[in-house]
């Protein structure tokens, strides 16, 4: 991160890991520096001391982006098979718009009709 600096201020995640990193580059652990800077969940810092504490970062962040993956999988499937009753709903509010329409039409051309007869 140290060479991708860049404008930072449209994001908030970048500035919080500029944080962190300016953080860690003062010698504090990362997760005592994730924790300082908060907006990030507890369950990661947590899983990121452990790993501290007992030498397999790699390990414990693995771990967690397996864990993560996980979770997002299921956020996706979840609004994915959401997205198909929605679309059905919506098109048959249209047809049903566009059907009264019709009738509509038709039935005014009736009446119409017959008040000329």
């Amino acid at each position: 991160m140290g060479d991708s600096r860049g404008d930072h201020h449209h994001c908030p995640q970048l500035q919080r890991l500029s944080k962190v990193t300016g953080l860690v580059a003062e010698g504090s652990s990362l997760s005592s520096s994730l924790k300082k800077v908060s907006h990030f969940p507890l369950m990661l810092v947590d899983m990121i001391a452990i790993g501290e504490q007992t030498g397999s970062l790699s390990k414990s962040l693995e771990k967690a982006a397996t864990r993560y993956d996980k979770e997002l999988d299921k956020r996706i499937k979840r609004m994915t098979a959401m997205i198909s009753p929605i679309i059905i709903l919506f098109m048959a509010v249209i047809v049903g718009v566009v059907a009264y329409s019709i009738i509509s039409a038709v039935f005014s051309s009736v009446n119409g009709i017959r008040s000329r007869v």
